[in-house]
């Protein structure tokens, strides 16, 4: 399978985060936890600390300025990673970080409370303007509302299991600096800025396969959606 968004990302942001009951054992175990799991993914992320608080593990690419980061603590284990290859990099870790930690606490993981998979993405195929994605988006989701020369939307769909925000984005505004911790390495700053975050609840995990299979239906969906929305947008071909 390929990422067929990938030429087109000019920034993106892959987040999967595992939510569960208290794992008790947590707060004795910090130090052998961190010897087990950052040996498995030291090359990604090669620095670790311990939050102010001392309740959660970080795990960071860059101690300066981390655009790509792992936490655990006693409530959920998550990573993320900011200008992947493509999205199928995010699927690369579940042997890495996901199934490791889920093995670690394997006696007091019983039942994943939320899994959720995030992708967050600026799009743009062919150097498109600000106003041009601007009125390609009010074309595809409001033809039956005054645009009024709009000058900027957003547009947020909640749904059963998640929700998704498609709109045009420059670099610099807000909801850039609030999903992206880095700026944008090449020439083209705007883009058809989509958040898709899909999730399930209550999945009881008795083994690793379960929890793999879980989380693979959410990547799915996820991913799903994005493509649903790039193909309406006109970004790639149904």
């Amino acid at each position: 399978m390929s990422d067929r968004l990938m030429g087109m990302r000019i920034k993106s942001r892959f987040i999967i985060e595992i939510r569960c009951n208290p794992l008790l054992s947590f707060l004795d175990r910090r130090g052998d936890l961190i010897n087990k799991i950052h040996s498995k993914i030291i090359n990604e992320y090669p620095h670790w600390g311990v939050d102010n608080s001392g309740t959660s593990v970080l795990f960071f690419d860059n101690l300066e300025y981390p655009k790509d980061d792992a936490v655990i603590n006693f409530k959920k284990f998550a990573y993320a990673f900011e200008d992947a290859e493509g999205i199928f990099a995010l699927r690369n870790y579940f042997e890495k970080f996901i199934f490791p930690v889920y093995g670690y606490f394997r006696e007091e993981f019983n039942i994943a409370r939320r899994i959720g998979v995030r992708i967050i993405s600026l799009l743009n195929k062919n150097n498109e303007s600000f106003e041009q994605i601007t009125d390609n988006v009010m074309k595809f989701f409001s033809d039956k509302i005054p645009k009024l020369g709009a000058k900027d939307c957003k547009f947020h769909v909640i749904f059963e299991n998640g929700h998704y925000l498609v709109g045009p984005v420059k670099e610099g505004e807000m909801w850039f600096k609030e999903n992206f911790k880095r700026g944008i390495g090449g020439d083209i700053k705007v883009g058809y800025g989509i958040d898709v975050d899909s999730y399930v609840k209550d999945v009881e995990i008795k083994y690793e396969k379960e929890l793999e299979e879980a989380i693979r239906s959410v990547f799915d969906l996820s991913r799903g959606i994005e493509e649903q929305l790039a193909t309406s947008l006109g970004l790639i071909d149904g």
